[in-house]
């Protein structure tokens, strides 16, 4: 493929050049394809990302931002089967700025999916070529991690928040994915997790995803309840019922019960999972529930002695 000055070329034009990028990447369908993805092409990937994310900006109707999203998507698809392919592919992207224009889509894709389907669909398949990216390799788990949850900026910017929020149910399992492969079996990532910010609201987010979701033999729910028993095993699950009773630690609850019920040892459980610490949130929270319910009862009394009907029937 002969090297492009990306900058200059019309969308149109862009837009053939990404789905050649596509139609050529790695597969197993495509024996005759390297496998390992040259230095050029990376850069040249960079380089084609940053231009249709500033056209993307730019957009000024419906149709440029679906043309726009297309050619991501077929970028993306790119991203993805490279980094499946070789773990090479993932060091090499990473050194060309790839896994930072993954992520900047992805956030793209998030704020266009209600009212563009080749949004939607770019956004999954972003999220898909990030997973791809970073699964199998711990330093860039771990940088993408750090990257997202230790910093200032609002709560609700990082990458997994805008993953587990879409409305695409296969961009939100990526995101499931993703966390379960950064973060199982390395307490240490689970710690940044659920002691941030940004990565608690992230944590309740699977929470509450786990207590809405009522399929019990889906792939999501099973993904869900591996990330909580992550939580509760490293003890993290204290930390975040600490705060004020909302509708999200109801699945963080429901999680912890049926975490208990297959167990054997509940003392291990207790220990592992925080404790006299667990212990006190989860009472504080019954408290709370108590109270909210006795405050129902009085005004259900009070209409109820005002319009002659008994409450100890009620």
């Amino acid at each position: 493929m002969e090297p492009v000055d990306v900058t200059s070329q019309s969308l149109g034009d862009l837009c053939k050049v990404c789905a050649e990028y596509r139609q050529n990447s790695p597969h197993p369908s495509r024996p005759l394809v390297p496998k390992l993805v040259d230095s050029s092409v990376w850069l040249r990937m960079h380089s084609l990302f940053q231009t249709l994310s500033l056209r993307l900006e730019q957009a000024d109707g419906s149709g440029v931002v679906a043309q726009c999203s297309e050619a991501l998507e077929c970028l993306c698809i790119f991203v993805r089967n490279a980094a499946a392919m070789e773990k090479a592919n993932q060091i090499a992207a990473s050194e060309y700025e790839i896994v930072n224009d993954v992520k900047a889509t992805i956030v793209a894709m998030a704020a266009r999916e209600l009212e563009c389907a080749e949004a939607m669909r770019c956004g999954t398949v972003a999220a898909q070529a990030l997973s791809n990216l970073v699964t199998g390799n711990k330093q860039l788990q771990q940088e993408l991690m750090e990257n997202e949850l230790l910093t200032s900026d609002d709560a609700k910017d990082s990458v997994y928040w805008h993953l587990l929020s879409s409305i695409s149910s296969k961009t939100s399992m990526a995101g499931l994915v993703l966390l379960l492969n950064s973060i199982k079996g390395n307490s240490e990532l689970v710690q940044h997790l659920c002691s941030t910010d940004k990565g608690k609201l992230v944590a309740q987010k699977i929470g509450r995803m786990f207590g809405d979701n009522e399929d019990d033999e889906s792939e999501a729910k099973t993904i869900l309840y591996v990330l909580l028993a992550q939580f509760i095993e490293t003890g993290c699950l204290a930390n975040l019922l600490s705060e004020a009773p909302t509708l999200d630690m109801f699945g963080l609850v429901e999680a912890l019960a049926v975490y208990c019920n297959e167990a054997k040892d509940h003392k291990a459980i207790l220990d592992a999972a925080g404790g006299y610490t667990l212990l006190l949130s989860l009472s504080s929270i019954l408290k709370s529930v108590h109270k909210v319910l006795e405050g129902v009862w009085d005004r259900k009394s009070a209409d109820s002695s005002g319009s002659g009907i008994e409450t100890d029937r009620l």
